[in-house]
């Protein structure tokens, strides 16, 4: 042993039957061979050892033995178990020496495991006995069916010419032309234009006279928008317009802002009201969020209610926060490398 370090062991004889009466209680075994009646082994608080004084008792043998069993770590001869345990306390006892404990970051990091460790076995235990029922999930879902229904949609494609802001009359009338061209094309051919359906909306003629950069290239094609909102990328008059026309037929040449559009429905859905069964199993993450919520935010108010808590509002009012700061962006030397971050304040 090293100087200044003191282990004494004894009753060692009665180790081996100590963890072999543990090892058949763990795995449902135990035998009169260990007690009569198969009685639970009962951990007594007698010493089997002593480093530098302090004792580790047949209850820290017996801890250490359930622990390995519990964690399928095999248990080995009971001498080792002790001299590990032996080892354990005198780092143990050295770390406490050494002032480490002490450190404020080490002392935070300790209440944190503290903290979790009670939380996990209080809070997190009422959060995790939550349930929520059938009927419950149904009376939540008829309670908000509204939650639950999509609204009216309405697919639309559209044409576009941009128009500049210096752009003169002649520009515009020929804009306007060679939408007014476009539109008559697209009449002329449905079918040939868009393959038959294979491409969606105005088909090749958006291709080869939009200017909407998103979807000149599959149609016009805007995708399903949800009938009446506003909003959108595009003029809401032009947006409005497309919801009010029949599907398959173009408008006529809109004038806004940006420019000149023709718009197109293409097809509309019905309000829809997603069934039960399809909802449920959102709808029962969601109420469990929300119940588990519930729980935690009883937990913090009981535990406030519990504690008295005094705050000096003169010396709170006087604390202040350093100034934050920033990082200047990195700069390149006469070199080319790249120059460390300046702080400033």
């Amino acid at each position: 042993m090293r100087k200044g370090v003191r282990i004494v062991i004894w009753q060692a004889g009665r180790l081996r039957i100590i963890a072999a009466c543990l090892a058949l209680l763990a795995s449902g075994l135990m035998t009169a061979g260990c007690s009569r009646q198969a009685e639970p082994v009962v951990a007594v608080d007698v010493p089997l050892a002593e480093v530098n004084g302090e004792a580790i008792t047949q209850a820290d043998f017996a801890f250490e033995v359930q622990r390995r069993l519990e964690t399928g770590r095999p248990l080995g001869e009971p001498d080792a178990i002790l001299r590990e345990l032996a080892e354990r306390r005198i780092m143990l006892q050295k770390a406490e020496e050494s002032g480490m404990m002490a450190d404020p970051l080490v002392q935070r990091e300790l209440e944190n495991q503290k903290l979790a460790r009670w939380l996990e076995r209080t809070l997190q235990a009422r959060k995790d006995a939550v349930t929520v029922s059938d009927g419950d999930l149904r009376q939540a879902y008829e309670a908000d069916l509204a939650t639950h229904t999509q609204p009216a949609r309405v697919r639309l494609a559209i044409l576009y010419r941009r128009l500049g802001r210096h752009d003169s009359e002649e520009r515009r009338a020929t804009l306007r032309t060679e939408l007014e061209a476009a539109r008559e094309r697209y009449l002329a051919d449905p079918g040939g234009v868009t393959q038959n359906g294979r491409i969606p909306g105005f088909g090749t003629v958006a291709a080869d006279t939009s200017e909407d950069t998103v979807s000149r290239y599959r149609g016009g094609d805007l995708g399903w928008l949800e009938r009446g909102r506003t909003g959108y990328r595009w003029p809401d008059a032009v947006t409005a317009t497309g919801f009010a026309l029949p599907p398959g037929q173009p408008s006529d040449v809109l004038a806004t802002g940006d420019g000149f559009y023709v718009v197109m429905k293409t097809g509309e859905r019905e309000p829809r009201v997603t069934p039960f069964e399809e909802a449920a199993v959102s709808l029962r993450r969601q109420l469990l969020r929300e119940r588990q919520e519930a729980v935690e935010q009883a937990f913090k108010r009981n535990l406030l209610a519990s504690a008295e808590v005094r705050i000096d509002a003169v010396q709170a009012a006087r604390l202040e926060l350093p100034a934050l700061k920033s990082m200047q962006p990195p700069t390149l030397t006469p070199q080319g490398a790249t120059a460390p971050p300046v702080m400033l304040p």
